[in-house]
């Protein structure tokens, strides 16, 4: 497809409700559904730069809903291998809250209650050896 009518096609995706792949030119991409010029409904975006991915339900062009969201974590001394943090559960306007789980890049897990994007209420932490 050529550029230009590239542009034509996402301009019309975005105004519908429709699936469309659009990238901007910082390399960040997504890959999901439109509405009003807005990511609205299923979709994945991928944040290159600052290693971040987030795939679950968009509402007027912030996560909303059930998702995961995935973002590297720093390289530990003891590894060569990246290492990710990675959140599964409900998001409100773009900050967790809700019921989800963190799966932290040690290994140690959180699962319990979120409110505004900090742990909340009852929980249960596992650490990387299993220890609760």
């Amino acid at each position: 497809m050529k550029a230009a009518n590239r542009r034509e096609y996402d301009s019309l995706a975005r105004l519908t409700r429709t699936r469309t792949l659009c990238r901007n030119s910082s390399g960040n991409v997504y890959e999901g559904e439109w509405r009003d010029d807005q990511r609205h409904g299923q979709g994945t975006m991928t944040w290159r730069s600052q290693g971040e991915t987030y795939t679950g339900e968009w509402h007027n062009g912030v996560q909303h809903g059930v998702g995961e969201h995935t973002w590297l974590a720093k390289r530990f001394a003891a590894t060569v291998f990246v290492q990710h943090n990675r959140y599964v559960g409900d998001f409100s306007y773009g900050k967790r809250h809700g019921k989800g789980t963190m799966h932290y890049a040690t290994g140690a897990t959180y699962v319990g209650g979120w409110v505004n994007d900090k742990k909340h209420g009852a929980a249960v932490y596992t650490s990387d050896t299993g220890e609760r």
